[in-house]
This record gives structure tokens, C-alpha cells and sequence, in this order.
């Protein structure tokens, strides 16, 4: 008899933890969607009822991580006065902090960077605050970031670095200021491209200039041996072509497998690039 009540007690207890187990998911379930509906008072609702300030919706993203991208300023206060962990990353590793910079929130990255976010906290593979701003272009953001510690050098599972980035997405007066604040000139990609190459066959004039009158070689190579001149032939780019011309970039220069910016020119048949290149 004992044995058989034992038994129905922990029947009992275990369908009152399920069910209080559905309820919280539910809570959960609603607070992700209170939040992507920018419904603060819902919010607090849900967590003074029990809700988890740090569960997470589709893609392992947080309340605080879509507060923090649509810009909602007392919706990241009130989470983060709940207790919404402000470095919990996605499921990439992109932090509250990431994502309002990428959305350029400025006063939410400050709000955020005042509780303590982390600034060198990288993805998983290895994108930092400080290259998402360099690659958004936000000077003010990046000047923030590294008055914060942000550390100019750090390098991704590719190669990328803040410099690296601001030069791909052009971004020249990004370049200027991390090459103020000390950024390696001589930073590479995994394949050896730099911000130089980069920038080049992206077709990206005024950073192109800005890295040369910082004293970049301008045949430089990547692990391929190919020259900004050959890349940016490549990608048609004339007005880039001409200004590696004008500082002096060797048209005769040849890759690894041999090929030369004319070659580039007329295999791709871009004829304004080979009259130019004659």
C-alpha cells in the first residue's frame, strides 16, 4: 500500500513540474514575441510573471539581442534591469552589443557599453564589435569602441580586421581613423589579399587613395601573386585602374600563374580597360 501511494505522490509531482514546465515555456514563447512586436509593458508583465529574460527565439537570439537591433531603447533598460545577460550570444556568437551596432543604434550601443557589454566578446568565428562598426562605418561607434578597450588588431577566423573591413565595404574615413589609431597596414586575408586588394576589387576609389598616401605598395601580392591592378581590372572597375596607374602600379607584373592586368582586360573584354592599360 505504501509502495503504490509512493508511487501516486510522484505521478503528482511530476505533472505539476510539466505543467508548470509548459507554462514558463509559454511565458518564454510570449516574451520573444512581445518583444519583437516592441511591446515594452508585455515585456514586464511577463517577466514579474516568471518568464526567462534570457530565453531565446529562432536563431538562439535573446529579448535583449532584438531589442537592442530594432532600437528600442527602455526595452533594453527594462530587460537589462531584469537581469537579461548583456553578453549571451546567438547562435553565431553575436551579441545584444553586436547587433545594435550592425542595426546602428548609436544610444543603445552606448546604454549597452555603459552595463558593461564586452567589447572584445567575438563570435564564433572570431567577428568582433569593432569590425561590425568599421564594416557599418559608424566612426563615432568605432571611436567608442576603442576608447573601450576594443582591440584594433584582433583577427577573425578568415583574416578579416576592422581595417579589412571598413576597407571592403569602403568605408574611407573609417580607414583613416583606424589607421590613426595605429591599425596594421600589413594585415592579411587567409589567401593573402590586403585592405589594399581588397578595397581595389571592390572598386572603391576613395579608400584605395587613402591606403596609397599612407604608403601602401601598390603591387603588393596575394598568395596568388595578384596585384590591386589585376583585381581591380578584373572587376571593371576604371576609375580604381586609373588611380593604381597614376601612383605607379607595374601593369607588367604577372601572377603566379601567370596572368597579367591586360590579360584580365581582355579576358573579361572590358575594352575602355585595355585601351588604358596599352
Amino acid at each position: 500500500m505504501l509502495r503504490i501511494v509512493t508511487l501516486f505522490v510522484f505521478m503528482q509531482v511530476c505533472l505539476i513540474n510539466n505543467a508548470f514546465s509548459e507554462v514558463n515555456t509559454s511565458l518564454d514563447t510570449d516574451l520573444i514575441l512581445a518583444t519583437q512586436q516592441n511591446d515594452t509593458d508585455r515585456i514586464d508583465l511577463l517577466v514579474r510573471k516568471g518568464a526567462n529574460v534570457n530565453a531565446v527565439g529562432q536563431h538562439g537570439k535573446s529579448a535583449l539581442m532584438i531589442a537592442a537591433y530594432v532600437g528600442n531603447i527602455d526595452m533594453v533598460e527594462m530587460l537589462l534591469r531584469h537581469g537579461a545577460e548583456v553578453d549571451k550570444g546567438d547562435e553565431g556568437g553575436g551579441t545584444a552589443l553586436m547587433w545594435a551596432i550592425g542595426a546602428q543604434n548609436s544610444d543603445v550601443v552606448n546604454l549597452l557599453l555603459k552595463s558593461g557589454a564586452g567589447v572584445n566578446v567575438a563570435s564564433h568565428d572570431g567577428w568582433t564589435p569593432l569590425m561590425e562598426a568599421a564594416f557599418g562605418g559608424d566612426s563615432h561607434v568605432v571611436i567608442r569602441l576603442l576608447e573601450n578597450g576594443s582591440k584594433i588588431e584582433a583577427v577573425s577566423g578568415t583574416g578579416k580586421t576592422a581595417l579589412t573591413a571598413a576597407s571592403y565595404a569602403g568605408h574611407a574615413n573609417v580607414v583613416e581613423l583606424l589607421l590613426y589609431k595605429g591599425a596594421n597596414l600589413r594585415t592579411r586575408l587567409r589567401d593573402g589579399r590586403t585592405p589594399l586588394i581588397v578595397a581595389a576589387s571592390r572598386g572603391h576609389v576613395l579608400t584605395v587613395r587613402t591606403l596609397l598616401d599612407h604608403g601602401v605598395d601598390v603591387d603588393q601580392v596575394d598568395d596568388a601573386g595578384e596585384t590591386p591592378l589585376i583585381w581591380a581590372v578584373g572587376g571593371g572597375h576604371i576609375d580604381v585602374v586609373t588611380m593604381l596607374l597614376q601612383y605607379g602600379a607595374d601593369r607588367t607584373l604577372r601572377s603566379k600563374g601567370g596572368l597579367t592586368a591586360m590579360m584580365q582586360a581582355t579576358y573579361m573584354q572590358h575594352l575602355d580597360l585595355i585601351k588604358l592599360l596599352q
